[in-house]
């Protein structure tokens, strides 16, 4: 198999990873805004799913982890499909963070407390009492008592199970002893995916914003809980519910984001092109490495997330490999072109490589236009967009490759000029469009 990506774990679904596109920026200004923050605290971070949110706190947590001055925790509410019992959980991940988690899971179920015996003790006896009385005001409905009070059984399961605000209580003082037992002042706790939990995970939210409000005023107790947009903006009632619990919501809003880093980290040098053939227009030739950075500039000025870019690679890394496996011999920066055009929407909701599957033409519309024209003349697509060029329209003609007019001397019309940039890359995206003679 034949890809053109050497270290595929950097594109692996994650945040835990190296700062790769240089979010220096975002995580100072992060961090500016913690230091500010006098007292415990819960800070919403809102950004695009998938923006780099969680990389960016993951960069900050280890920032502070080298100056050993605090203590750090996550909680992945998404580890709890059903949703039930965050805030148990949450304290057993504190736990199991601390090393101590048997320990604790021991107190939350009851197991070794003196209260449960007693529990047990009061539930049993007031079943007991409640069937006496039931069979000496009713002897007729002896058999019927019988049957709805002897449920011994479900009163034994049940009898570890307190009132709600009984074992909130009991599970907030378990928390209260871990956290007062860390030396360190400052204690930084990253909530992840608690804006896909719905209803319960912004009731665990302010939950937990009482906790902190109300317990260990000699700590200084920090939650960072990250929020996608999508969720934020989805209705006036989530807006108005994280106002509620968080007392500092800050947006996510990096700036001189450079793919430089990541570009030498992930592209095996030896697919892409290591020289083209200069055309005799060409202002001066471009390293395929800078038009790679264009390319991503085409992706996020189009909306797409990190994340989004990420899968576009891992896609077009396979259709690059298949179409080499089958005789063909792709050019990776079309093929990551064309993958482009697969996951960006015009105005009315179509995918771009769909209009172009029935109209076999790329014009000037089209987000990667000048990019392809750029790679097709071996220049710099910032260049080439500001550079005043005629823009011509790009087709695929009958041996796969393209076919760009190109604009020579003024007082020569245009002439049709044939770039051999790969052959038959559309073959990963479906059915072989129709060539033009």
């Amino acid at each position: 198999m034949t890809g053109f990506i050497k270290n595929k774990d950097i594109l692996e679904e994650g945040h835990k990873v190296d700062d790769l596109l240089d979010f220096s920026s975002e995580v100072q200004r992060l961090d500016d805004a913690i230091k500010r923050i006098p007292r415990s605290s819960l800070i919403g971070y809102v950004g695009k799913f998938g923006s780099g949110k969680s990389t960016t706190i993951y960069q900050l947590q280890k920032q502070y982890l080298e100056e050993a001055t605090s203590k750090w925790f996550e909680f992945d509410a998404w580890k709890y499909p059903e949703r039930k019992d965050l805030w148990e959980n949450f304290v057993l991940d504190i736990a199991d963070q601390l090393g101590d988690r048997k320990r604790v899971q021991k107190k939350i179920e009851g197991k070794d407390t003196k209260s449960a015996v007693v529990d047990v003790t009061t539930d049993v006896a007031g079943a007991g009492l409640e069937l006496l009385e039931g069979i000496a005001g009713r002897a007729s409905d002896y058999l019927g008592v019988i049957a709805e009070k002897l449920q011994i059984t479900d009163k034994l399961i049940g009898v570890f199970k307190r009132s709600p605000a009984k074992r909130v209580f009991e599970v907030q003082e378990l928390l209260i002893s871990m956290f007062s037992a860390i030396k360190e002042e400052n204690i930084f706790v990253v909530v992840e995916d608690l804006d896909r939990s719905g209803d319960a995970g912004r009731y665990f939210l302010e939950t937990l914003r009482q906790f902190i409000k109300n317990n260990l005023p000699e700590k200084r107790i920090i939650v960072i809980v990250p929020i996608g947009t999508e969720v934020y903006n989805e209705n006036s009632g989530h807006r108005a519910s994280y106002q509620k619990a968080l007392d500092y919501i800050l947006f996510f809003n990096p700036q001189g984001i450079s793919f430089s880093r990541f570009i030498n980290e992930i592209f095996d040098d030896s697919v892409f092109p290591q020289s083209t053939e200069v055309q005799k227009n060409v202002r001066h030739v471009t390293p395929w490495k800078k038009q790679l950075e264009d390319l991503f500039g085409v992706a996020t000025n189009n909306g797409l997330t990190i994340r989004e870019i990420k899968a576009i690679l891992r896609f077009a890394d396979i259709a690059h490999a298949n179409l080499c496996n089958n005789g063909h011999q792709p050019d990776p920066r079309i093929v990551l072109a064309f993958t482009l055009l697969d996951h960006i929407f015009t105005e009315d909701g179509k995918r771009w490589i769909t209009k172009f599957s029935t109209t076999n033409l790329i014009d000037g519309n089209y987000p990667t236009s000048h990019f392809l024209q750029a790679v097709a003349r071996n220049n710099d697509f910032v260049t080439f967009a500001r550079s005043g060029w005629k823009q011509a329209p790009t087709e695929l003609i009958s041996d796969g490759n393209f076919s760009i007019p190109i604009f020579t001397e003024p007082r020569f019309r245009d002439e049709q000029m044939k770039y051999l940039l790969s052959d038959f890359y559309l073959i990963p995206f479906g059915q072989k469009p129709p060539l033009k003679e």
